[in-house]
């Protein structure tokens, strides 16, 4: 299982609002849990920040923040806790509107510059989760955590997350999806592999599966997607073949066609 941290063109460019609009969708994912969930913690990888200021919310309320919530929980409440939590190398807050409509915020209270809320009795209800920056025009790689026993600071996780790129080029690189594994709006399972590319270089990517409808998608540092699903009619693989734009980190998803689908994958990578 691999997965990486998401950079994403939002939330820069994506709002220039001096409020936020719990009413759009989430950036990243709308997530169910119910009291007693499994795998706990949570966990959702999110390229933080934006560019409006949380400091009009409430006293507590810092950094800088997205329009629309970066993750949306619904939460059915049981007697547990709940634990929202940030793993950063930077400086990072939370920001929380709560199922009764009040926002909820911190910025330090966590390990080091990471931000922790503990809510003893939660209610049932909507939660929109904002992760933001201190630093302005700044957007770092975070992960978030929503637990029922503890604060989690790791910044390399998401669910199972094990943190890796390609190594050399031409190798065939293997994985597996599965349950543990970071889960997106649709329902799928995704792993996240980078490289670093420049522009005008080819590169051609080659997934196979026997287990499972594959799908592959390419994010360039900028945001441009590319993605292939059934190459020349196999749903078992996907081939990306593309002259890449520009010099950077560009970000591979595997994923599947189809929601919940698991199982082993290969992937061949290289660039010319």
């Amino acid at each position: 299982m691999r997965a990486l941290i998401l950079f994403l063109s939002c939330p820069f460019l994506c709002s220039t609002l001096l409020a936020q609009d719990i009413t759009l969708k989430a950036t990243y994912a709308d997530v169910e849990l119910k009291a007693g969930f499994t795998p706990d913690p949570y966990s959702a990888i999110i390229s933080a920040g934006g560019s409006i200021s949380a400091a009009p919310l409430g006293a507590d309320c810092k950094g800088n923040i997205a329009n629309a919530p970066d993750i949306q929980l619904n939460y059915q409440s049981g007697t547990y806790p709940l634990i929202f939590s940030v793993g950063s190398n930077e400086d990072t807050s939370l920001v929380i509107n709560l199922p009764n409509g009040s926002w909820l915020c911190d910025d330090d209270a966590g390990d080091g510059l990471n931000p922790m809320l503990k809510i003893t009795s939660p209610a049932s209800g909507i939660y929109d989760i904002y992760v933001g920056t201190i630093a302005s025009n700044f957007s770092p790689g975070t992960v978030l955590y929503i637990s029922e026993q503890t604060a989690s600071y790791d910044t390399s996780s998401s669910n199972d997350t094990n943190n890796d790129d390609f190594g050399d080029f031409g190798d065939i690189a293997e994985g597996r999806l599965e349950t543990g594994d970071f889960v997106n709006s649709e329902g799928k399972f995704e792993d996240t592999w980078t490289f670093d590319g420049f522009a005008d270089e080819f590169v051609y990517i080659e997934l196979h599966s026997n287990d499972f409808d594959s799908y592959l998608i390419m994010e360039s540092p900028s945001g441009q997607i590319y993605y292939n699903d059934d190459f020349e009619g196999d749903q078992r693989s996907s081939v990306l073949d593309i002259q890449i734009p520009e010099t950077g980190e560009y970000r591979v998803t595997v994923t599947s066609y189809g929601a919940g689908e698991t199982g082993s994958y290969e992937m061949y990578l290289e660039i010319f």
